[in-house]
Parts: structure tokens; C-alpha cells; sequence
């Protein structure tokens, strides 16, 4: 090895798996060209390789985020080209990662060109699943089989249920690198898991009912409501818990169906029948790999609707991230029918991101390019999953970003003790709630709980514009916006009409309008500061039933 060439990994050779680093050869022969090459070996025993060409600058030197790849695995300007662009030595794998305690270890090796053999210089990268102080709890409480990861701190924390796709076990990669970024994660197995079935020959949605109950009722967790992660076959088991399970607020559905597959789904006595897979679809590739995309029914066909999922049922917001190369089944048709139906029923604040060269395993950021693999559904052929290597990359980065932005957009709400006015939040929720900090207070035997229920009987009438503006004032509300909404409060001139008959007009500088938007904000500021001395747990909802 020659010690005047250097390998930098910057700013680390230690990072997480999802995480960039910047490699840098310096030490060179300008002009001199160089393969460089990257090796891990999985939890099963499988070697994953990539190589990259590159020629030296004037300076000696080689950056790969401005410096292209000549050939190899990957071609171009690819900062992180080494690690998404590996290939398993034995084909039609996908990476596999036992659990989330031990990191993935690649070496990376600097070889002269017109040596052949000859390593200039190698470094080894440890890619970790989990940020130091990160809980990983292994779960078995009732039928829940899973592993939980607990955020450092007391919390709470924002809860989601991850599960993966067919194939049984359990996947921990991405539920370790979600909870790193603050959230609590139940990566939820539900098939061919310790003493679970070892098969899916059924599903009970009860099950998953219990795993988000589970989930729901942990003091370090969030209320009201907790979030899904679903990818492929999970996609359309999420599906099915937003739209007939409670305590849902959010669900990301990763190349899913908008029908319950392969396997019939029960719940409390009602059956979902499987939209069914017709093996005799598939078409051979060149290279002998199955092309299955059009082999999944047609969901919308008549005969099949039984089998589509009622989501206009779910209080749930839904991000659906879809593949234009999707070669399992068309997840982008699917999800378009998905946004369509919403719509129908009058909801249209769930979002469609479309990558169009992207594959079917989205997964996590510079997670190895899976092309092909074995398919349970078509008795373990192997079969085509699509995407361009590249674009399938840059998809995985993108989706990365979006997912706990989502997450927290609809599940980290700045004040977890208010139910009205939240979007897909109600009285349920609200007992839901009440019922959990009651019995979370009794299991620690600290004694009784009493709970007193108030009630404002026309409760934007109470609203005393002196006083709420003093509030807005110590709240630190702009001076402009307060006087604004001092003066729309007060000296307000009211009638009634009734058809041509109009009444006399009086002068109100009390209460706020009904039926406006501001009003019930107004209201719930009216309220805020009226437990902040207080050692009560206080809740509000505000609403106009009786």
C-alpha cells in the first residue's frame, strides 16, 4: 500500500446508515487513474460489491461530489454512487440486516488502475442504525410481536406503527433511523416472526388494533393519534387500519395497493376478500426475469370491488409515494384511483408524489438498488421490481425527507391536550385520551383521580375582548394584529332578519360572532392561559353538539 495516497470519508468514518458522507483520494499522480471499490457483507452472508473509475485531477487529487465516475457500478457525478449502486455476488438478494444493534461495515479500497491488484489506500465505513441514547426494546404484550425504539428524553414523542413488506420476519432498518429523528417506532412483524404464524394464510385486523392500542396508550408517546409506515403489501394493511381502526392521524403508503391482496383480511366478523393474482400474466424478460406488473387484478373491475378498501372511512391524512417503474404491480394507477376516491368523498388534503424512473422497493436513503428478487405470490419466482439505479436512489433520498416531515406536520401538534379545531381529531379522541391518563395515573398507585367537567354554555358569547386582549398582549401577539382584532370585537352592530323584516339594530361589545373561522380561534386563546398555574391535567373540546 502506498502511504503518500490518502482516503478521507468526511466529516466521518462513522455515520448512519442513512446519512451522506463526502470521500475524497488525495496523494495522486495527476491524471492518474484509479479504481475505487466498496464491499460489505450482510447479516446473511452476502458480499455486496461497487466499483467506481476516476481519473486524477491536476492538483492529484479526487472529490466524488464534483468529480465523475468513468465506469464501473455507476457512471457521472455520484457523491454516494459506492453504496447504492452495490450488487450481491449471489443474484436476485436484497440486503438484509438482522436487527438495528450492529452497524454494516464497507470497505473501501483505492486500487491502481495499471496495477492490477495493487492497493493505494482503503478506509472502512460504519454505517449504525441507531443514535446514541436510542431505546430498542423487544416487544411481546399479548399477540404483539416487534421491536420499539424509544427516543432519548422523557417525551412524548410523536408514535408510528412500521411494517414491512411479504417475506415475514421483521425489518428494523427503517423504524431505528425514523426514531432517531424523534419519534417513537413499533416496527410491528405480523407473519413468520417468533411463535406468529409462519405463513399468511389470513390476516385479523384485530391484531394491528391492539399493536396501535399498544402503541397509543405508552406515556411517552403523543396523543391523540400515532402514524403509519407501509411499504407494498403493508400498504394496503395500512390502508385498512386508517379506515376502520381508531386513533389513526396519519399514513404513508409506499408503493401499496388500494385493495386487500393475496390473503383475506377479518375483522369483527367482516371478510375482505384477496384481490387475487393471475400468474399466467407475467411475461419473461430477456434475461429470463418475470415481468408480474400486470399479473395483481384489475381492482376497479366489478367482480373485484369487494376486495377495494373503503379509505373515504379514514380520519387519517395519507401520503402516497409511488414508482413510475414499478414492475410489482401499478402502484402509480393505484394510487391515482386512491386520490380519486378521496375526492369523491369530499377529502382532498392527502398528497401524491409520483418518481417516475423510481422501483418498487423504495426504501431507505443509499439502501442498495434491489432489481430483481424471489416473489412469494408467483411461488418464489424470480421476478423484475424496476427502477433506474440512479433515479432510484435519488427517489429514496427525497422520500427520506418527506416522511417525518409528514409525520410531524400531523402528528407532533404543539399542544396534544386540545381537541377542537384540529384536523381528523374529535370527541373520541378526546376520551380516548382522558381514559389513558386516568388509568396511566392508577397503574402507578398514586392514588385516586377526580375529574371535573365544565361546561360554557354558549361559549363564544363569554369571550370579554378587554380581557382576551390582555392575554394576546402577554402571549406576545403583534400590537397591530391585537388592535385588530380589539376593534372586530367591539361597538359590533347586530340585527336580525327575517325575510323583508328587519329587527332594530343593537350594539354588542361582547362575545364573538358565531359562524365565523376566527371566532372558535379566538375562543381557544380565550382559554390558553387559564391552566398554565394550574397542577391539573386540563383538556379542551369545543363543540356545537348537544
Amino acid at each position: 500500500m502506498s502511504s503518500g495516497v490518502r482516503l478521507r470519508l468526511l466529516p466521518s468514518s462513522k455515520c448512519l446508515f442513512n446519512e451522506a458522507i463526502q470521500t475524497t483520494i488525495d496523494g495522486l499522480v495527476p491524471g492518474q487513474c484509479v479504481e475505487l471499490t466498496a464491499k460489505l457483507t450482510d447479516d446473511k452472508g452476502v458480499t455486496f460489491k461497487s466499483s467506481g473509475t476516476y481519473r486524477a485531477d491536476p492538483r492529484g487529487e479526487i472529490r466524488l461530489d464534483s468529480h465523475p465516475s468513468l465506469g464501473g457500478s455507476y457512471s457521472g457525478v455520484e457523491p454516494m454512487g459506492l453504496f447504492w449502486s452495490m450488487r450481491p455476488e449471489t443474484p436476485h438478494v436484497k440486503l438484509w440486516k438482522r436487527d438495528a444493534l450492529s452497524p454494516c461495515l464497507v470497505d473501501i479500497e483505492v486500487h491502481d488502475s495499471e496495477r492490477q491488484g495493487h492497493i493505494l489506500a482503503r478506509e472502512k465505513n460504519k454505517r449504525g442504525f441507531m443514535v446514541e441514547g436510542l431505546r430498542r426494546i423487544p416487544i411481546k404484550e399479548g399477540r404483539i410481536r416487534g421491536i420499539l425504539f424509544l427516543p432519548l428524553g422523557p417525551g412524548p414523542f410523536p408514535g408510528i406503527v412500521h411494517m414491512h413488506t411479504l417475506g415475514g420476519g421483521l425489518s428494523e432498518v427503517s423504524g431505528s433511523l425514523l426514531a432517531n429523528q424523534g419519534f417513537v417506532v413499533l416496527s410491528l412483524a405480523f407473519y413468520g416472526y417468533e411463535d406468529l404464524p409462519k405463513n399468511m394464510t389470513k390476516l385479523d385486523l384485530e391484531y394491528f388494533e391492539e399493536a396501535i392500542m399498544f402503541l397509543r396508550k405508552l406515556p411517552e408517546v403523543k396523543a391523540p393519534g400515532v402514524g403509519i409506515l407501509s411499504i407494498s403489501k403493508s400498504g394496503d394493511l395500512a390502508l385498512s387500519m386508517a379506515s376502520f381502526l381508531t386513533g389513526v392521524s396519519a399514513t404513508v403508503c409506499v408503493n401499496g395497493c388500494n385493495a386487500n391482496i393475496l390473503v383475506p383480511l377479518h375483522y369483527k366478523g367482516m371478510v375482505i376478500p384477496p384481490l387475487l393474482v393471475d400468474a399466467n400474466r407475467a411475461t419473461a424478460t430477456e434475461s429470463g426475469v418475470l415481468d408480474v406488473s400486470n399479473c395483481l387484478l384489475d381492482p376497479m373491475a366489478p367482480e373485484n370491488q369487494g376486495s377495494l378498501i373503503p379509505i373515504e372511512r379514514a380520519k387519517c391524512t395519507f401520503l402516497f409515494a409511488v414508482s413510475g417503474d414499478d414492475r410489482n404491480w401499478n402502484s402509480c394507477s393505484f394510487a391515482e384511483q386512491m386520490m380519486k376516491r378521496l375526492k369523491d368523498h369530499g377529502k382532498d388534503d392527502s398528497e401524491l408524489v409520483v418518481y417516475p424512473k423510481a422501483g418498487h422497493l423504495l426504501e431507505v436513503p443509499y439502501m442498495p438498488h434491489c432489481a430483481t428478487g424471489m416473489l412469494a405470490a408467483v411461488g418464489n419466482a424470480v421476478v423484475a421490481f424496476g427502477g433506474d439505479p440512479s433515479a432510484h436512489a435519488e427517489a429514496q433520498v427525497d422520500l427520506w425527507n418527506r416522511i417525518p416531515e409528514f409525520f410531524r406536520k400531523h402528528l407532533d401538534s404543539k399542544d396534544e391536550l386540545k381537541f377542537a379545531y384540529q384536523e381528523k381529531v374529535g370527541v373520541e379522541d378526546a376520551i380516548i385520551c382522558l381514559l389513558h391518563s386516568t388509568h396511566s395515573h392508577l397503574d402507578k398507585g398514586k392514588g385516586a383521580v377526580r375529574i371535573m367537567f365544565f361546561d360554557f354554555s354558549s361559549a363564544f358569547n363569554t369571550i370579554q375582548p378587554a380581557r382576551l386582549r390582555d392575554k394576546l398582549v402577554q402571549m406576545g401577539v403583534d400590537t397591530h394584529l391585537v388592535s385588530w382584532i380589539t376593534d372586530y370585537l367591539t361597538e359590533r352592530q347586530q340585527f336580525v332578519r327575517m325575510k323583508d323584516c328587519f329587527s332594530e339594530q343593537v350594539v354588542s361589545s361582547t362575545g364573538a360572532p358565531q359562524g365565523t373561522v376566527l371566532s372558535p380561534a379566538l375562543f381557544t386563546l380565550y382559554l390558553t392561559s387559564g391552566t398554565t398555574q394550574s397542577h391539573a391535567t386540563c383538556r379542551s373540546f369545543q363543540t356545537t353538539l348537544q
